[in-house]
């Protein structure tokens, strides 16, 4: 299975009476795409399209995901297969990509407590400023869409619409680019025949949380638009975790948090392809849900990912997580069955110390998860200087001023923390 992945860079964003892209500047009809948002869903009652560009004076607030524009090529293909048309296998045929751009959404859940484990945590990007080395998404251009709920809307509803619009947008910009010359094209393929003895077989474990669609459908991952909660462990193809198969929306602190937009550029799965057939060989990617609230589900879980890698005959996997709390749990239980299993395990995980990084930085470890890279303290706090512009509400979900200077902990930074290994802290052990 080959993806050929056609890269356009975009070097500007901007509104005007046809969007197109020439010449690496991305053009957009505001009242068309905003025209196009609305179309077909009764639980938006208005849209806000917005740009935020590098250097910008400007905070994005109460980020819900990021998705790059994304279509295919083939006619039968899509680049989110369950959400837009057929559940079709991804990972295989000729993928357009806006690169250095993003659809960012934004909204607001008042029916949630701030802050609360049900409901949407803060998430800010600076696109100037101090702030600015902490987030991916403060040096690409973003294009913002902000949602305000109709009255009869309900929290799946509308979480639901928000999410369709951001694919569909995503979709109907990259289309763009259809007919252009990319300025990069790179294949993606692992079995190309090459014998590969001596090397060691290894895999990503990527978990993705999920309390509930019903009952907290702002924690939810999808699988070809299938949600994850009460799947067992799956192999798949890594193509098609970079082609559109994975969809999250679990709408945790804004440092740990994986946004759609790092399964289609998954650093993981980049950096196991650059190595494969020299250094080791790349079989698969186990995708497994995290979030069971039960001891004998995680357990469950944790032991058929070891089961998954024994058939793969695996040496060692790469496990990454994208939560905190009891998601640690199942974390560490993926690396200790690795582990019994005689499957090395190396984890990405992040920290919650406290501010000054004196506290227990896990709710639980095991002896077994010995090769741990840490991506930070969450919990470490930055200020971050007044701006002009706020794009997403006029306050933060604790009440203050969202344009003026706050002093506000990691974890509100979007991404800032990935445990994708997508950005570049670290915490280093003396």
């Amino acid at each position: 299975m080959v993806l050929n992945l056609r890269s356009f860079r975009v070097e500007d964003v901007r509104f005007g009476a046809e969007t197109a892209f020439a010449g690496g500047i991305l053009t957009i009809n505001k009242k068309e795409l905003q025209a196009r948002l609305l179309a077909g869903s009764d639980a938006v009652e208005s849209v806000d399209v917005a740009l935020a560009k590098p250097g910008d004076r400007t905070r994005i607030i109460r980020i819900l995901d990021a998705v790059e524009p994304r279509t295919k090529l083939e006619k039968d293909a899509s680049p989110f297969p369950g959400f837009i048309g057929p559940p079709y296998q991804a990972g295989r045929g000729h993928t357009v990509r806006l690169a250095n751009t993003a659809i960012i959404t934004t909204a607001s859940f008042p029916e949630y407590m701030p802050d609360s484990h049900m409901g949407t945590n803060e998430c800010i990007v600076d696109m100037s400023g101090p702030g600015v080395p902490f987030s991916p998404f403060s040096s690409i251009f973003n294009i913002v869409l902000s949602f305000e709920r109709s009255k009869a809307a309900t929290t799946v509803g509308f979480a639901s619409a928000i999410r369709m619009a951001s694919l569909e947008t995503a979709r109907y910009l990259a289309e763009c680019a259809r007919e252009g010359a990319p300025d990069e094209e790179t294949s993606y393929r692992l079995g190309d025949g090459v014998p590969r003895s001596g090397l060691p077989k290894v895999a990503a474990v990527l978990l993705l949380s999920s309390l509930g669609t019903l009952s907290l459908p702002l924690r939810e991952f999808f699988v070809y638009a299938h949600s994850v909660d009460g799947m067992l462990p799956i192999l798949v193809h890594p193509n098609e975790v970079l082609d559109g198969a994975v969809v999250a929306a679990y709408y945790v602190y804004g440092a740990i948090r994986n946004p759609t937009y790092f399964y289609q550029n998954n650093p993981i799965l980049h950096e196991l392809y650059r190595e494969h057939g020299k250094t080791l060989d790349f079989v698969g990617a186990i995708l497994s849900r995290a979030g069971d609230t039960t001891d004998a589900g995680k357990l469950n879980k944790a032991a058929r990912i070891a089961g998954l890698a024994n058939l793969l005959r695996l040496d060692g996997a790469i496990v990454s997580s994208n939560a905190g709390g009891h998601h640690v749990v199942d974390f560490m239980l993926a690396c200790q069955q690795l582990e019994k299993a005689g499957v090395k395990s190396a984890g990405i995980i992040s920290e919650m110390a406290g501010a000054d990084g004196s506290d227990n930085p896990f709710p639980m470890a095991v002896p077994e998860a010995n090769s741990m890279v840490s991506t930070g303290n969450v919990e470490q706090k930055i200020v971050l200087p007044a701006v002009d512009t706020v794009l997403g509400g006029e306050k933060l979900q604790d009440g203050r001023v969202a344009a003026a200077q706050v002093e506000i902990p990691f974890r509100h930074i979007f991404c800032s923390m990935s445990q994708t290994g997508s950005w570049n802290i670290a915490a280093r052990a003396f």
